[in-house]
């Protein structure tokens, strides 16, 4: 299970807190809801940027952001849906990519393993 918890709480104003998905979707089911739980097995259609506000209180940055990335491969596997490959070592904050075994260097690093500066 994942959950995710904010401090803010109802404030005296009467603000109800609010959670929105992707920029987009209101998520009517945990209105005024500090937490949220995904219960197993985690499905890749819950991921994305969560964000937590008050309710008329957007504008002034009163809220929270969380990114959930859900992957189809457990850590150190690679190819979906079976994940039978083996991802190789990626350094330097580099990740292997789950449909290729690649690794996907961050910027300034470049190489098979993320190992050489550009």
């Amino acid at each position: 299970m994942i959950s995710m918890t904010s401090r803010y709480s109802p404030d005296a104003n009467g603000n109800v807190i609010t959670w929105m998905k992707d920029g987009s979707e209101v998520l009517t089911s945990f209105d005024g809801q500090t937490h949220i739980s995904f219960q197993n097995p985690i499905q890749t259609s819950d991921q994305g940027i969560y964000e937590i506000y008050y309710d008329n209180e957007r504008s002034q940055n009163r809220g929270g952001l969380y990114r959930l990335i859900v992957r189809e491969c457990p850590a150190g596997k690679w190819g979906p849906p079976e994940c039978y490959g083996i991802c190789d070592k990626c350094y330097n904050g580099g990740v292997c990519d789950e449909k290729s075994g690649l690794c996907i260097c961050p910027n300034n690093f470049k190489g098979p393993n993320c190992l050489e500066s550009k």
